[in-house]
């Protein structure tokens, strides 16, 4: 089942109470990373259970498809989800990637772990046998959307989301693995629905030759799918050191250094997504180099006081002077994040 909110700006609410109820709380925000037990880190999986209304009933959760064709005419869903593991067994102590696939209908779409001014992340509930463990959703570059007075940072056609999958060292050979995951996400048009689903898998913890190594375990369908959603995730530049230069109520500056890795000749910044939600994105990042780095400028939310702290995505272009094929800004985003400031420091 989903239920639809109107977007303040992008429809008429006698428009939108046509299709379907309002809720009354308006546009819809996500108030911050939570996880199904509580509070997560800027890094871990985000739970969005959508905004309570009296007049919408909550969405029920049903099954999606378990394979890798999708039919669009099977679900009235303008979004629809699978479970992908790379391989179907892994050995005890053993890791292997899985992802959740989003196919998204056109002109439709979902949102970043930040959504921006309105929105709601996907999120998921898992369910796992004793002994398994799912990590974080990892979260790929999304693009930056303006539609009237608002900013969002989102997905279209398609979303991968890649996590790990640990297993315990006690895990007895042969024994059966059954993973189900309640899913829930808001996926928006010029009118936003909120939609839900669930996946499920079963993995084999492998036994003789393949557990320990004399057998190369078998891929997967989806493992292609993994692999290129892997390559295209934001880095990590521990050799670049960001610091809070100086936060304002209005504003924050960053300086970035990356004297001793800098990026491939040809590339130049392109954008910032913050990952916390306390900033003016009708206001764009402002950029300038210097020679050990980048300074950067950003506008902070009205009444959101000083930062203390600041995590966000870097994304690069190509600059005019870059030679045809010298540099591939599309595959070049780094995960910034400055180290937390003293109880002392102002």
């Amino acid at each position: 089942m989903s239920f639809r909110f109107c977007l303040l700006g992008t429809a008429s609410l006698a428009a939108c109470a046509a299709n379907g109820p309002i809720s009354a709380n308006g546009p819809v925000s996500a108030a911050g990373p939570v996880s199904a037990t509580g509070p997560a880190s800027a890094t871990g999986p985000v739970s969005a259970n959508g905004p309570a209304s009296t007049n919408v009933p909550a969405p029920t959760i049903r099954p999606q498809f378990a394979s890798r064709d999708f039919d669009p005419q099977a679900s009235p869903q303008h979004a629809r989800v699978q479970l992908l593991t790379e391989r179907a067994s892994l050995a005890p102590g053993e890791s292997l990637w899985a992802a959740l696939e989003f196919q998204i209908d056109e002109h439709w779409h979902l949102y970043w772990r930040n959504p921006g001014d309105s929105g709601l992340p996907p999120s998921v509930r898992w369910t796992l046998p004793d002994g398994l463990e799912a990590g974080p959703l990892q979260w790929p570059v999304p693009k930056r959307l303006v539609e009237g007075e608002l900013t969002t940072f989102a997905y279209e056609t398609e979303l991968v989301l890649p996590f790990l999958l640990r297993l315990d060292e006690s895990a007895q050979a042969g024994q059966s693995l059954d993973l189900v995951g309640d899913l829930r996400w808001l996926v928006c048009r010029d009118l936003c629905e909120s939609e839900s689903g669930a996946v499920s898998s079963t993995l084999t913890v492998a036994t003789g030759s393949e557990a320990t190594g004399g057998e190369a375990p078998v891929a997967s369908a989806g493992a292609p799918a993994i692999q290129s959603a892997r390559n295209a995730l934001p880095q990590l530049r521990p050799d670049w050191k960001l610091t809070l230069q100086s936060s304002g109520d209005s504003r924050v500056s960053l300086h970035l250094d990356w004297s001793t890795d800098p990026p491939k000749p040809g590339l130049e910044p392109a954008d910032l997504f913050p990952i916390d939600e306390l900033y003016d994105l009708t206001q764009l990042p402002r950029f300038r180099a210097i020679e050990s780095g980048l300074e950067i400028e950003l506008a902070r939310s009205a009444g959101a006081g000083r930062a203390q702290t600041f995590s966000g995505l870097l994304t690069f272009q190509e600059n005019d002077e870059a030679p045809p094929g010298s540099a591939d800004a599309s595959s070049y985003a780094v995960l910034l994040s400055t180290p937390p400031v003293p109880p002392d420091q102002p």
